[in-house]
């Protein structure tokens, strides 16, 4: 898993580099710890679960809730980097494409959203425009992460690697999502909060606890409810 972000680590990991590794926000998933080890015993590197400490964070499907820096850099794993890909199936059309920027059939993808659903439907992989001219896809992350991207202090290095493709968004570049004037773009929200450390505001995963249907949130961002259970703490704690 995630061959494409590695190969995109390696190539810029130094001995003075701090890694973080994320799947699905979690630091804690079999993918994000077992790439940890690897770079950890193959480089020698610091490793971290600390989104501040660390100077690259190679993600899985996530953008950390913290805002990052311009000294960090953010590495994603991605699938399928050709966001015309299911619309398009040839790639030589799709270089045209992006090449005249004729975007059409995206736009007409969400307007079909919009008339099949009444709002554009689509949750993850949410296309988005950079530095107004290209469409790019964002990985499969959340559209919650979409506004994120959006003059960004820190190089975003995107690897996708069974198609042997790389690309990148430069620190403080404009990305902003694909949407209509009457039909503007809007992130997930939930009514719950996470049953953790309260938080409201944050990207939300829901966790079925029995046969019964009993269900909780918490954050996807394990670093984010971390801090957020540190300070609740410290705040209630006698001085």
């Amino acid at each position: 898993w995630g061959t494409g972000g590695v190969q995109v680590t390696a190539s810029i990991v130094g001995p003075d580099d701090c890694l973080k590794v994320i799947d699905q926000g979690s630091d804690d998933t079999t993918n994000a710890v077992s790439i940890r080890r690897f770079f950890q015993r193959v480089t020698g590197i610091r490793t971290t679960e600390d989104t501040a400490a660390a100077t690259i964070i190679q993600t899985r499907h996530r953008i950390p809730e913290l805002p990052l820096r311009a000294d960090q850099v953010l590495v994603y794993q991605v699938p399928i980097p050709e966001p015309l890909r299911f619309l398009v199936p040839r790639e030589t059309e799709t270089r045209v494409m992006h090449a005249y920027e004729e975007y059409g059939v995206m736009h007409v993808k969400l307007y079909e959203d919009i008339a099949r659903h009444g709002h554009i439907s689509t949750a993850y992989d949410y296309p988005v425009s950079v530095n107004h001219r290209y469409v790019m896809s964002p990985s499969p992350t959340p559209k919650f992460d979409n506004p994120k991207m959006q003059a960004m202090p820190a190089l975003q290095l995107f690897g996708a690697g069974r198609e042997k493709r790389i690309y990148a968004v430069p620190p403080y570049t404009s990305v902003r999502s694909l949407d209509f004037e009457d039909h503007p773009f809007q992130v997930q929200r939930w009514s719950e909060h996470c049953a953790l450390c309260g938080a409201a505001d944050v990207f939300l995963d829901e966790i079925v606890l029995d046969d019964q249907g009993r269900r909780m949130f918490t954050c996807s961002d394990t670093d984010h409810c971390r801090r957020r259970q540190e300070s609740v703490a410290r705040r209630s704690s006698p001085a």
